[in-house]
């Protein structure tokens, strides 16, 4: 018989099978000899008390022996001869991927820059002692990726990333310690894990995969706006669809999307120190007790988040017990990670300490930390990987695409000289950071490379020692013990993730090339084609796999009965509308059109506006749409730019702009001046604008049109006319750029 429970026990009880055992035959009525076996399910730690204790999912075998596996197997079958996949990376993404392919009877072909598991190991004692890094080997590139001698969290808060159990049943399978099945915060550790890693690249090739080291890829080869294969920096060319799991660090790969239109987007990182504590205190705080942990807890963990300024401050992979390493991966840098072996014992405990950073916020002059050298250095890397860039591409990939990541550059070029110029991390203490003092001394860390003492809070911008030292100070004040000086913060933490994201499709998560379509004026149209011809030209140039597309687009735009009409038997509405479909067949997320309504009778104007609100409210499609008639813009439009001499004027929501299209009071009076000054010092008011046609717009009072003609006459103004009236969209528009051109 299978009996399960759940149990909350203390952590001597948790810790030994026989006491186990005995308290389930004392509080449950079992017979103790009758219990042969007992198996822990699930486990997590409750210490939000003084005493502790552990909460355990607990399978209990009356009178007979467990028969099932601890884990699940995945069964990988040969794939030799099948169709080949390429997977670039054998990190943790990598690795994974190519299991997942021999699942579904694919072929991987794993291409990895750095070298194997093991031999990586020299390179990254290299560091350490000589302060050298090798771009292709270190803590980032190689067997393992970073993930390898990182601590990386097998567990996850999100509720989005599905269900992670077989990635630990698949990590068992390999070597991995089944207690990963177990714990609510699992742990592989280190030391562990590079057997593990063997194991995996092991089970690929005897599959009939292939894993490729010290082979970088330098280029995708992209014909007709699909991926064939990469080229590598071996010169073997590599054919079949391709899996980019090239991590957090691959810069020279973001750079090559950037430069080869690639659809990229920059996004949000998280960038801060690491911060690292004694471990004995940070078990002290945690489990409560001056003792420490004792003999039956684990080295202790936290996890912080508050918010500072608008912005995220938090506690990134948290390594209890744990070590802090050098993780740069190429010259002029000092980046820091955190790890920790499976036993958790070293004498620190540490964790990234971070601010949340969002691509609008490096609009700041003061965060784009970007120089004239640097800036020349960046151009010319992308000219490298493509000469036919033109200045203006060149300036628009570097400040939009790619602004995150020279942040987190020249943020860690900026920490190597402070550290020296070598390896050596500079640091202070958690106290006088908050403080803005420098320490004197350090306290002994785990960063083997050395410390120099420096102070952060000066050479690292505001945005983050601000924000860092608000959190630090809310932390200690929920958690008494943690703010202090025995702690020392370590920088800088900025491989938190990738600065840019590739932009994938929702459905196939295939790498989208393009989602905009536009349409400029008079659409350019075959006039001896039929609708249906137009639209099978553009499918056939976009590389667009599905013919339906041209019936569901001509139905979508209102032209399914003329799909078989020569163009030029058309009339002005259907060619516009026609141009409509070719922008549209693509399905895009941004819609831009130029003039669409040119041309137009009143009639077409109202169907093509009903068309474009469709489109829309029901597909969720962005459109950005330039035109001069500002009337009918009114009626469709949720947002306003005021581009004037090819410069944006102003840019504002409809909302706020129909609170300036106000009501006014229209005035015609003899004297100006005295009208004016009769309205400043007996209305009290300033809330007027006089036009060139010498009329005063009075934007109060608009309800009480009699008080004001009254003071007006009492005060000796003749005025001659007096109207209620409404800002035009026209009017707003020719005030706007007449107060531009003012100031020119």
């Amino acid at each position: 018989m299978i009996q399960e429970y759940q149990l909350r026990i203390l952590p001597e009880i948790a810790a030994n099978e026989q006491k186990l055992k005995e308290y389930l035959s004392k509080e449950k009525g079992l017979n103790l000899r009758d219990i042969t076996a007992t198996r822990i399910l699930k486990r997590s730690i409750d210490a939000r008390q003084r005493t502790i204790f552990v909460n355990l999912k607990v399978r209990a075998y009356i009178k007979e022996m467990p028969q099932e596996d601890e884990y699940e197997r995945t069964i990988y079958n040969n794939v030799e001869g099948k169709p080949q996949v390429i997977v670039v990376g054998a990190g943790p993404g990598g690795l994974f991927a190519a299991l997942r392919l021999v699942e579904l009877g694919l072929r991987p072909i794993v291409i990895e820059r750095g070298k194997d598991v093991r031999e990586r190991k020299k390179d990254l004692a290299q560091i350490s002692r000589e302060h050298t890094v090798d771009p292709e080997s270190n803590y980032s590139f190689g067997e393992g990726g970073a993930g390898a001698y990182s601590d990386g969290k097998l567990y996850t808060r999100s509720k989005k990333r599905g269900n992670v159990d077989k990635i630990l049943n698949v990590f068992c399978q390999h070597g991995a310690s089944t207690s990963i099945l177990v714990d609510a915060h699992p742990h592989i550790g280190t030391d562990k894990l590079p057997r593990v890693i063997e194991n995996m690249r092991n089970t690929i090739i005897e599959c009939g995969g292939e894993v490729h080291f010290q082979t970088r890829m330098d280029a995708l080869i992209i014909e007709n706006g699909e991926v064939k294969g990469i080229e590598t920096n071996t010169g073997t060319t590599f054919l079949g669809p391709v899996i980019l799991a090239t991590g957090h660090s691959a810069r020279d790969v973001y750079r090559w999307l950037a430069a080869n239109n690639v659809t990229i987007e920059a996004k949000g990182i998280a960038v801060g120190v690491r911060l690292e504590h004694p471990a004995m205190l940070i078990d002290q705080i945690q489990y409560h007790n001056k003792n420490g942990r004792g003999k039956y807890l684990p080295a202790a963990e936290y996890s912080f988040v508050t918010q500072a300024e608008g912005r995220g401050v938090y506690s990134f992979c948290m390594c209890p017990g744990g070590f802090i390493v050098p993780a740069a991966s190429g010259p002029e840098q000092v980046v820091v990670n955190g790890m920790s072996p499976a036993n958790r014992g070293s004498r620190w405990s540490n964790s990234g300490m971070v601010v949340e950073i969002q691509p609008e916020d490096l609009e700041n002059e003061e965060l784009k930390m970007r120089n004239e050298e640097l800036a020349a250095k960046q151009d010319e890397q992308l000219m490298v990987l493509n000469p036919n860039l033109k200045s203006s591409q060149l300036s628009e990939i570097n400040s939009q695409l790619l602004s995150v990541l020279h942040f987190q550059e020249e943020l860690e070029r900026q920490c190597w000289l402070q550290g020296g110029r070598r390896q050596t991390a500079p640091a202070q203490r958690m106290l006088d950071f908050t403080r803005k003092k420098l320490s004197y001394d350090l306290p002994e860390s785990s960063y083997s490379p050395g410390l120099i003492s420096s102070p952060l809070h000066f050479w690292m911008p505001s945005f983050i020692n601000k924000r860092l030292s608000l959190g630090f100070q809310q932390f200690g004040r929920s958690s008494h013990g943690f703010l202090t000086n025995e702690a020392v913060m370590i920088g800088v933490e900025t491989r938190t993730s990738s600065p840019v994201r590739i932009i994938r499709d929702k459905d196939n998560l295939q790498h989208e090339r393009s989602k905009i379509g536009c349409t400029i004026e008079m659409p350019a149209l075959y006039k001896d084609m039929t609708a249906s011809q137009n639209l099978e030209v553009q499918r056939i140039q976009r590389g667009i796999p599905n013919k339906k597309c041209i019936t569901d687009t001509l139905e979508l735009i209102g032209l399914s009965n003329a799909g078989k009409k020569r163009v030029a038997n058309f009339s002005l509405g259907m060619k516009q509308r026609l141009g409509l479909a070719l922008a549209l067949i693509n399905n895009p997320d941004l819609l831009i059109l130029d003039e669409p309504l040119n041309g137009l009778d009143p009639q077409g104007i109202v169907e093509l506006r009903e068309i474009l609100s469709h489109l829309n409210k029901k597909y969720g499609i962005t459109m950005l749409i330039s035109s001069h008639i500002l009337d009918e813009l009114e009626m469709i439009a949720t947002r306003y730019g005021f581009i004037h001499q090819g410069q944006m004027s102003e840019e504002i929501t409809a909302e706020k702009l129909q609170e300036k299209l106000k009501k006014y009071i229209s005035l015609d009076v003899e004297n100006i001046g005295l009208a004016t000054i009769t309205l400043e010092q007996k209305l009290h008011t300033e809330n007027f604008k006089v036009m060139d046609d010498h009329t005063i717009y009075l934007y109060d009072f608009v309800n009480e049109s009699s008080l004001v003609a009254t003071t007006l006459i009492q005060e000796g103004v003749i005025l001659n006319k007096m109207n209620i009236s409404n800002v035009s969209l026209e009017n707003y528009y020719l005030s706007l750029i007449k107060g531009v051109e003012s100031h020119v």
